[in-house]
């Protein structure tokens, strides 16, 4: 695995980019058990655009060097957290190979703390520090699936899911994502996403 992480603040980046690179071999090829070589790269990248406005884009690709059938059980692509498109959370899409684009094109419109005061009983949280995004979504992801792909309409064909989100950040590193969501089928829906970084 290779990793080079030059993010200013990981729960939520604003500048900076993460390259993670991962080869990953799975059985031995012998007494008939699974055989399995696949590459997984990650590109992300976080831009400031003036004072308030910032764009986040992640790129990611999984290839299999073996092309062989494999067992429907590894043939994981998107619908896994991290690897999801918005707008098609409810969908698992299997296959042999997949990539994805997402981007978010965030706004600050709060960046402040907020005193409790009294009314927390514990000290350390009764001062809150609250930043609030709003982000403008566009996913486009692509699974290639050349062995199980009955039943599933969502592979070997282009996935486009976009939105709008209110990001909120506390206490430095509790995420919270609330995204309203559209997919190329027309279904909309608001989602919940959180990050808890420990």
């Amino acid at each position: 695995a290779l990793s080079i992480d030059r993010r200013d603040f990981r729960p939520y980046p604003l500048k900076g980019f993460h390259l993670k690179s991962v080869l990953r071999k799975d059985g031995l090829g012998a007494f008939d058990d699974r055989e399995a070589l696949t590459l997984a790269t990650t590109y992300s990248n976080y831009a400031k655009i003036g004072k308030r406005f910032s764009l986040e884009t992640i790129l990611k690709g999984q290839f299999s060097l073996i092309r062989i059938q494999q067992p429907y059980y590894n043939s994981r692509a998107l619908g896994f957290v991290p690897d999801y498109l918005r707008g098609y959370e409810y969908y698992i899409v299997d296959g042999q190979d997949y990539g994805y684009l997402k981007s978010s094109f965030r706004y600050e419109l709060f960046n402040n703390e907020i005193d409790f005061g009294r009314y927390m009983p514990l000290k350390k949280m009764r001062i809150m520090p609250l930043r609030v995004y709003i982000s403008f979504n566009n996913d486009l992801g692509y699974v290639y699936n050349p062995f199980y792909n009955e039943g599933n309409s969502m592979a070997n064909r282009w996935l486009w899911g976009r939105g709008l989100g209110l990001d909120l950040i506390t206490y430095n590193d509790k995420v919270w994502q609330i995204q309203y969501t559209f997919n190329h089928l027309g279904e909309k829906g608001l989602f919940i996403h959180y990050k808890f970084i420990f």
